[in-house]
């Protein structure tokens, strides 16, 4: 859409039980999106008695999302409910969106959350990157990126506010092409830095 509502590459909004997200590539995810619509690589719904899991995904968003008013968020995973059970590993979540006109609001956030409590999030060996004019990181609290909520501006701010992800990372992935081509270049610092996941043993092209 070119005057709003929201945009993802994965949304999951998961019922009691256990829940997985692995092995995704994402990229071409974009809107103007306007409160209370916003933009995510993916979109985890903490819904209560959920347990849901990440692993090994890359999510890429680009592009200027342009210049309607009130603009939210742009983020590479947002994720709602009041400490939710999420775990969230070796993934790369690469933001580097921009707004030409969209406001004060429309940042973009390598991750956001709505929560401000985290016991049950279990975090740790991702990348995070955010990129352009309207990089801001990290944000927990709430999502619309105006009343309630925290932005973070790096890794050490969202470490510090979550006790998580000592051993994550905020770096370029250097990916092959970040609007269409979301692998990894020879040299990426995200090559060979995640944790074992049993069960996963290859990746999204059988290697």
């Amino acid at each position: 859409s070119t005057t709003g509502f929201s945009a993802s590459g994965i949304a999951m909004a998961g019922g009691a039980g256990e829940n997985f997200i692995e092995n995704n590539m994402i990229s071409g995810v974009i809107a103007p999106s306007t409160s209370p619509d916003l933009v995510a690589g993916i979109f985890v719904a903490g819904v209560s008695g959920s347990n849901t899991h990440l692993f090994y995904n890359t999510v890429s968003l680009t592009g200027d999302r342009g210049a309607v008013a009130s603009q939210v968020g742009s983020y590479g995973l947002a994720i709602t409910g009041t400490d939710p059970i999420v775990e969230l590993k070796d993934n790369i979540l690469d933001n580097g969106q921009i707004s030409s006109g969209g406001g004060a609001n429309a940042k973009n956030y390598a991750i956001g959350m709505t929560t401000s409590t985290f016991v049950n999030l279990n975090s740790d060996f991702n990348d995070f990157f955010v990129s352009g004019a309207n990089a801001i990181g990290f944000r927990t609290g709430g999502l619309t990126t105006s009343g309630a909520g925290t932005d973070l501006p790096n890794l050490a701010s969202w470490q510090g506010a979550t006790t998580k992800d000592t051993n994550s990372i905020p770096s370029d992935p250097l990916l092959v092409n970040a609007t269409n081509n979301p692998h990894l270049q020879t040299g990426s610092p995200a090559k060979d830095v995640g944790t074992p996941i049993a069960g996963v043993t290859v990746d999204l092209d059988g290697q």
